[in-house]
């Protein structure tokens, strides 16, 4: 059995990336590896999960930038633990593995960018946030992507093509106790048409423009209509007064932070009005329920969402797109529901958790297979 560790900056609930680091440490095949997960920080709202599924988790508890410690006391977790590779995920955690997984042992690394780092790192630091990221790519032996768009930007800026790698996102599929609680979201909501927005309450995720379109399209929309967004973030209290600002009180509502896989099932439509995306977990979790998603055609989306059979792609920021969208969607029940099912065939066929496992075993496996003990 071979022994990986799942590098990552910590494992909030609400994060993309964190989700998959709990779905592969959790479905890779036991009897071929044995994954623990070491955390940079130390929160973990998979701790249970993850001690149920006999996974070990070692927090380094790094206390900020000027915390260099940290990188010593990964080696030292490193050395201890003598995993054969190291799988990093994120911008600080892909530096952490560059710069000690080799030296503390490892014999492959392989680190993952889940977004475009073109578009989608803080200001005024990106430009040297991409060199660092790119020149620790030259210390790996794989980077691993989960949209094209995101692989070929990084081609594009000089990795070597065989050195990079897709593997898509990939979910489990969600208890009984999801639906359960599902038909009593709608019916608090109103029991009408419902769209839902699932996600972090920043600027990026553009819910400001999903406002403006559901405010346009309120005349157009069928009675009862409603729009819920779900989650929390720097925004809320923007995007609160814009509500009121709207007059949008009576058909949207900001309901925080809450159950996103059980509000999705609840509706009739998932909405992704993001300006930047890796490959977002909400539109997978949307179409894994058989249901179709507007989305704008960002990073790895387009990779998902198919305009036309699965849902509808729009452009960034153009709330007049996202308005004709919503109104074709939510007025038309029989050609929503025919790209909701076509989204669940292509869930099942590329986007599952037993698909995402095997492409990174069959990586795992490549590389290991080549690098002496």
């Amino acid at each position: 059995m071979t022994r990986v560790a799942l590098l990552v900056n910590d494992l909030s609930g609400t994060g993309g990336a964190e989700r998959q680091v709990f779905e592969l440490a959790t479905g890779l095949d036991r009897a071929r590896f044995e994954p623990l997960v070491v955390l940079l920080k130390e929160r973990n709202d998979f701790a249970a999960a993850l001690e149920a599924a006999g996974v070990a988790v070692h927090p380094l508890r790094r206390r900020g930038a000027a915390d260099l410690g940290c990188l010593l006391r990964l080696a030292s977790v490193l050395r201890a633990q003598r995993p054969a590779l190291v799988h990093s995920f994120l911008f600080l955690s892909n530096l952490h593995a560059a710069l000690v997984a080799r030296g503390a042992g490892a014999r492959a690394v392989v680190v993952s960018q889940r977004t475009s780092y073109e578009h989608n790192l803080p200001v005024p630091f990106s430009a040297l946030w991409r060199r660092l990221a790119r020149a620790s790519y030259r210390r790996v032996d794989r980077v691993v992507f989960n949209s094209r768009a995101a692989l070929e930007e990084e081609v594009a800026a000089g990795l070597e093509r065989d050195r990079a790698c897709l593997v898509f996102n990939g979910l489990a599929e969600d208890d009984a106790g999801t639906r359960a609680v599902a038909p009593t979201l709608r019916r608090d909501a109103g029991g009408g048409p419902l769209a839902v927005a699932v996600g972090r309450l920043e600027a990026v995720k553009g819910h400001a423009h999903l406002l403006e379109a559901w405010a346009a399209a309120r005349g157009a929309l069928p009675a009862g209509a409603r729009l819920v967004v779900v989650g929390d973030g720097a925004e809320r209290e923007r995007l609160a007064r814009r509500v009121r600002e709207l007059g949008l009180d009576a058909s949207a509502t900001l309901v925080g932070p809450g159950p996103g896989r059980a509000w999705i099932a609840a509706a009739d439509l998932l909405v992704q009005p993001s300006l930047a995306e890796g490959l977002p977990n909400a539109v997978l979790e949307a179409m894994a329920e058989s249901h179709a998603v507007i989305a704008t055609a960002v990073g790895g989306t387009p990779d998902a969402v198919i305009h036309g059979e699965t849902g509808w792609l729009v452009p960034a920021a153009d709330a007049k797109a996202l308005c004709a969208a919503l109104v074709e969607a939510l007025a038309a029940p029989a050609e929503r529901a025919r790209r909701g099912r076509a989204g669940r065939a292509r869930f099942e066929e590329r986007f599952t958790r037993q698909a995402m496992t095997r492409a990174t075993a069959q990586l795992y496996e490549e590389l290991l297979t080549t690098k002496p003990r």
